[in-house]
């Protein structure tokens, strides 16, 4: 929750450097008559990636919670959250599609040629990686798009390029660790209580 609310500020109505409602995308994005946004989620298949994939799935139709910026989701009915996961097994790929993905591709294949391949688009407009941060940061920064977030929560063994294309896209790098706020006695300690109540709704309304 945190990393879809908090981190990524996760909407469906936003397309990087565009509000769908508003202004067409570049034509080198092809994406001129989209009003989706576009997630990838790096290691789909793990329990972390299937909630994730719920989640971002269920923003369609449950606004995204977060008292301190006020995010929620379109009013269009068009507008969603598109999920490419990624996993490498025929049961593995089978179970992100059950989760809600729309569209799974290979973390031991090209990531960007599959995408293009796939749904025929150049960028993602957020990125959750899930597992090997350092093994996919290159493709990550071009996957991304500009002004796009990408988030992670696994832990670097090697130092990150945070510059060149990421600096001319002005995209984010963020990480998420869950104790983060109490570790530090946060002034916003509560969002982490708002947010499991969220859940806890979520997980009533099946």
């Amino acid at each position: 929750m945190e990393a879809r609310y908090d981190r990524l500020s996760l909407q469906p109505n936003i397309i990087r450097g565009r509000t769908s409602s508003t202004s067409q995308p570049p034509n080198n994005n092809n994406r001129s008559h989209d009003v989706s946004s576009y997630i990838l989620i790096i290691g789909g298949v793990g329990g972390v990636g299937s909630i994730a994939t719920q989640l971002a799935k269920n923003l369609v139709n449950q606004p995204a919670f977060s008292s301190s910026s006020s995010i929620s989701s379109s009013s269009s009915p068009h507008a969603r959250i598109n999920v490419i996961a990624t996993a490498s097994r025929t049961e593995s790929v089978e179970w992100c599609k059950k989760m809600g993905a729309d569209y799974v591709i290979n973390h031991h294949k090209d990531l960007k040629s599959q995408i293009k391949e796939l749904v025929d688009i150049d960028y993602v407009d957020y990125i959750l990686c899930l597992n090997d941060t350092n093994g996919h940061f290159e493709s990550m920064k071009q996957l991304v798009a500009p002004q796009g977030k990408i988030c992670s929560i696994v832990e670097i063994k090697a130092p990150v390029d945070l510059g060149g294309i990421l600096q001319q896209k002005s995209a984010a790098f963020v990480w998420e660790l869950m104790f983060t706020r109490s570790l530090f006695q946060t002034p916003d300690m509560i969002e982490q209580h708002q947010l499991l109540d969220t859940v806890a709704e979520l997980i009533d309304s099946n």
